[in-house]
Formats: C-alpha cells, structure tokens, sequence
C-alpha cells in the first residue's frame, strides 16, 4: 500500500503506517536479479522476501557480481541481458 504520510494514513487505513502487502498472494512465477555487492538489500531481507514469496508458483533468482543500480546504470549490461532474455522467450 501506498504511504501518504500519518496523518493521511490514518483517514484512509486507519493507522498511522500502511499495511503490508500480503506477498503470498502473488501466485505468478517470479524472477529476481540480486546484486552480490548490493549495499542497499541485504543477505536477510532477500531470504526474508523469498520466504514471503511462498505462494508464487515458481521463483527464480541469480545473483550477478554487480551492485543495486548496475543494472540501471551500467554500461555493459551483458552480464544479464541473456539471462534476462531467455526469460522473456519463455
């Protein structure tokens, strides 16, 4: 959900802080590119996230040797775009 601030929260959710968003209902197939020197996301929060993500149907992961925005901001983005690609045929 959305955070529109705590005072604009409180009218529309009721409290103070949005609600999470229940990541199990996602029940499509999932692909995640994680950085191995990501300083933003760490070791915990990624196992954290996969085990929230049990009710997808499928999820997938690589970790690259690349950080958070390499994958944005790169200038060979070659390391993935295959992964990536193959992906998408799929």
């Amino acid at each position: 959900k959305f955070d529109y601030g705590a005072a604009d929260n409180l009218r529309k959710y009721g409290r103070p802080t949005p609600p999470d968003y229940p990541l199990g209902n996602i029940k499509v197939p999932l692909y995640m590119f994680l950085g191995k020197y990501d300083t933003l996301v760490n070791d915990i929060d990624v196992q954290s996230l996969l085990r929230d993500l049990s009710g997808s149907v499928s999820v997938k992961y690589q970790i690259y040797s690349a950080g958070h925005m390499t994958f944005l901001w790169s200038k060979n983005d070659s390391f993935y775009f295959n992964d990536l690609l193959k992906i998408l045929k799929n």
